[in-house]
């Protein structure tokens, strides 16, 4: 079976968000096992992989700015796809959601598959489309509506999946594959110690770390804060600049130091260094941070909705996301009480070794085979 990857959004900002630590993690896995992959990309941008010698590309023509010119894509494409099809058994596109990577909505006479983080965009449309940005609604609800086409789709998680089954009726077959942090490991002391040192953080901290997109729900959890009685919060990661200005703005007197973007180098040493990682998120399609920070041997509190409890299993502290009363009680129990840190670093690091890109990997190798049985 020789199968055609979508690697596109590792040529876009994507490759910056969980999107890209997906489709590294998944290529990685495919490669160790030797698979026969053709590898989907833009002619004219560069993909920043180091990858064995002799695999094989199909290069699209490069996206073309502004609506008329995704019209003109969408039509151009349809022909290079068919040639596409012609080549490979299966192929497989992974962010439905960004609208200059078109997937063809008429069938090629292979399977389809389409890998659907969340539906965020639309189910929580007025959340993160943010000004004139809202005009896209209407566009990001017909993207949603042509999923069905596909002939499989893959979802990060249960909560996906439901979500997915929820929105489109009648759906075409969809299959769960968890991501992994395989990458995260608990740091040396010392790297913890020279972090902290060149940072200057405090010896007890609370962490955020992802988007400040209005669905991470940072507003919630700097709410929380006002009650007191808590260690300070850092917050890093990349952020919308004007979303992350006014929270500033509305919140001048918490005890928040704002980081901004950590270099990758650094992501362990961070987690490993706070007292417990806070992740407020009121609607997520995986919650990678979750695992991540469990891997750094670091207790973590989250969110009780859509994926997080499956991430975390019995792993994590819960609240309410949209109850400010639970978090700051669950920061406090995690601030003052030792032995619940110990008891949830050890659960935690049991529970991300449940995840590994391998067995992501493998999970999708036979979701391409029972797809393309079906279709047959």
């Amino acid at each position: 079976m020789r199968v055609a990857l979508d690697l596109r959004p590792l040529q876009s900002p994507s490759r910056l968000r969980g999107i890209g630590i997906y489709l590294r993690g998944l290529l990685g896995g495919f490669l160790q096992q030797e698979r026969d992959l053709v590898l989907l990309t833009w002619r004219d941008r560069a993909v920043d992989l180091d990858l064995p010698e002799g695999c094989c590309f199909f290069h699209l023509p490069p996206p073309r700015p502004r609506v008329l010119g995704w019209l003109r894509d969408r039509l151009l494409l349809a022909g290079t796809f068919r040639q596409l099809a012609r080549e490979v058994d299966l192929v497989h596109f992974t962010s439905p959601f960004e609208l200059d990577m078109g997937w063809p909505q008429a069938r090629l006479g292979i399977p389809r598959v389409i890998t659907v983080h969340d539906l965020v965009p639309v189910t929580h449309a007025r959340l993160v489309l943010q000004g004139r940005h809202r005009l896209l609604t209407p566009v990001y609800r017909w993207q949603a509506r042509q999923l069905g086409r596909a002939e499989g789709l893959v979802s990060d998680s249960q909560a996906t999946r439901r979500r997915l089954e929820e929105f489109l009726g009648h759906t075409p077959p969809i299959r769960v594959v968890p991501l992994a942090a395989e990458g995260f490991r608990v740091p040396d002391p010392a790297r913890i110690h020279e972090l902290r040192r060149r940072l200057d953080l405090p010896e007890d901290f609370l962490l955020f770390l992802g988007g400040a997109s209005p669905n991470k729900n940072l507003e919630g959890l700097l709410v929380a804060l006002q009650g007191g009685g808590l260690p300070p919060l850092v917050v890093a990661g990349s952020a919308n600049p004007e979303h992350l200005a006014n929270l500033r703005f509305r919140y001048p007197d918490l005890p928040v130091r704002w980081l901004g973007p950590v270099p990758a180098e650094d992501l362990e040493a961070l987690y490993g260094a706070a007292t417990a990682f806070v992740f407020p998120s009121l609607q997520e399609g995986f919650g990678l941070p979750v695992l991540e920070a469990m891997s750094c041997g670091t207790p973590v509190a989250c969110s009780n909705t859509s994926s997080l409890p499956e991430v975390a299993g019995r792993a994590a502290l819960f609240f309410d996301p949209v109850d400010p009363r639970q978090i700051r009680q669950a920061l406090r129990r995690l601030a003052s009480e030792p032995d619940l840190r110990a008891r949830l670093r050890e659960l935690g690091l049991n529970q991300a070794r449940q995840f590994s890109w391998q067995h992501t990997a493998r999970l999708t190798w036979q979701t391409y085979q029972d797809f393309l049985a079906r279709s047959s």
